[in-house]
């Protein structure tokens, strides 16, 4: 059993060399070398990474899963598409288990999407083999809560070739949405995402709407089930400049929003507010140039919110050895996560995602290691987040910690106040204020800001010894290895609600 003056000692500490980007376990991601790199979150917050295996003679896909202590495979080896497997994208269904689609050479480049099945440790076909009439380019797939799977493609079978075609699994079928090849010409890069309601929308750079390059601008279309038709979003072909490597997500409120690439000028991200599409700050990249399009027709750019709603963007730079960056708009300006290219050179096939605890992780291969995929996070204990109320004095308090304690410093001198914490980030109003922290959370111990003697003004400190309550055992949850969210709730008459919210902090119980 661990002492507790070692689990005192290392709280808040966080395993990795630097306390920002790491390394997730080099040895064990892939044994040899690895392609169409993906990586995505399940909803029970285990982060998951696919990738073409080379290290299998005819290059099937393999999924792996952080247990938190090693990588390990999601059924056998190779075992998630027949051989070789390009546009390799995961996605979760309904009860967690992973489904991944591909054009699968072992049948012809035809669409192939399996889902993991943990009963026999297998991965099955998900319907029919091959669903998809012919060769089936950039594909994508997304699952509603009904259990339907959503899939998109570039259809080599259309004329023009490369429309983009939608089909549906559901009720033990695969058949297609609206008609196929739903769009004018070429769709390439194509992506799709359900919205709250499970509708399907998607986006891609479209022929039909080229830029002076000819180079398809992006457009967005989205199903109407009454109509049984698709319909842009917006008018077709609105980015300012064509639209290499698209990417759509929703945010955290349910608007449709998509990154974009200018060749070797800037990443643009854009959302969709009802009416028209808005750019998200300037340059994602800032003044970096981006070099998503190296092995262009196999990759995408990634775009993924935290629980902030705060979009990140990841991507390699082109004038620094094409190693990775990643960026997260703050509500003024895309600002840099950890350093600038933070990886080895040439970080290609590279894919984001941010976890459950608000943690971006990137894959890629990585050629300083024999092309195998390498994973990284970006996990710094601590790490303040979200938003403090002010009052009318000016208030703002902000917190922290220091030695075991977490403290917060710049509240109301008098009144009360509770500290609030759980297992997972959070954002939602109340009492006047933004509370920070998933339910369920915990509320103890009642604190009074110290600070000065008599009137009002914002020298209250509050505090509270977490090492103390680790050590009580009184929430055996807080175990080494635990992440923590933790947020001041205090009382506060010139707030309208009358009591007011600190930001919040995460960190880690180390180990």
């Amino acid at each position: 059993m661990q002492s507790t003056s070692v689990l005192v000692a290392a709280l808040f500490a966080l395993a990795g060399p630097s306390g920002g980007w790491e390394f997730v376990d080099r040895s064990t991601v892939s044994p040899g070398p690895a392609i169409c790199c993906e990586i995505a979150c399940a909803p029970s917050g285990v982060v998951h990474v696919a990738y073409q295996d080379q290290s299998i003679g005819t290059d099937p896909a393999t999924v792996v899963q952080w247990t938190g202590a090693a990588w390990e495979l999601v059924g056998p080896r190779g075992g998630a598409s027949i051989r070789q497997a390009w546009y390799d994208q995961l996605a979760f269904d309904g009860g967690g288990a992973p489904l991944l689609a591909c054009r699968d050479y072992g049948i012809g480049g035809r669409l192939g999407v399996r889902r993991m099945d943990a009963a026999s440790g297998i991965w099955r076909d998900v319907g029919a083999i091959g669903p998809s009439p012919g060769e089936a380019h950039y594909t994508d797939i997304a699952t509603a809560r009904d259990g339907s799977t959503y899939v998109v493609f570039a259809d080599r079978t259309t004329t023009p070739i490369d429309r983009a075609t939608v089909m549906r699994f559901s009720g033990g079928v695969w058949s297609f949405v609206g008609a196929p090849g739903i769009s004018a010409a070429e769709a390439q890069y194509a992506t799709i995402a359900l919205d709250a309601n499970d509708v399907p929308t998607i986006a891609f750079a479209d022929r039909s709407h080229p830029d002076g390059s000819q180079i398809g601008r992006v457009s967005v279309m989205r199903y109407d089930a009454a109509a049984q038709a698709w319909s842009f979003v917006g008018p077709p072909g609105f980015t300012p400049t064509g639209g290499l490597n698209a990417r759509l997500a929703f945010d955290r409120s349910g608007a449709p929003c998509v990154v974009y690439q200018q060749y070797h000028i800037a990443l643009r991200v854009m959302r969709f507010d009802g009416a028209q599409w808005n750019a998200i700050g300037g340059s994602a990249s800032g003044t970096d140039r981006p070099t998503v399009e190296t092995e262009g027709w196999r990759q995408w750019l990634s775009l993924a919110f935290d629980s902030q709603n705060a979009p990140y963007v990841a991507y390699e730079l082109l004038d620094l050895g094409r190693r990775a960056s990643v960026r997260r708009f703050d509500g003024a300006q895309w600002s840099l996560v950890g350093a600038p290219g933070f990886t080895p050179p040439n970080a290609d096939y590279l894919a984001m995602t941010v976890d459950a605890f608000d943690v971006p992780w990137i894959v890629f291969r990585d050629w300083s290691d024999g092309n195998r995929a390498a994973v990284m996070r970006y996990a710094p204990s601590p790490t303040s987040y979200c938003t403090a109320s002010i009052d009318q004095l000016g208030c703002a308090p902000h917190i922290a910690t220091r030695t075991g304690t977490i403290f917060a410093a710049g509240a109301l001198n008098q009144g009360t106040g509770a500290l609030f914490y759980g297992l997972r980030p959070g954002r939602v109003p109340f009492e006047g204020g933004v509370l920070c922290i998933a339910p369920r959370f915990h509320a103890i111990k009642l604190v009074r800001p110290k600070g000065s003697a008599a009137g009002f003004d914002c020298t209250g400190t509050l505090s509270f010894d977490f090492d103390a309550w680790v050590q009580s055992g009184a929430d055996p949850t807080l175990v080494p290895g635990t992440t923590v969210f933790a947020q001041f709730w205090y009382r506060d008459p010139f707030l309208p609600a009358g009591a007011g919210l600190t930001d919040a902090i995460r960190f880690t119980i180390g180990l």
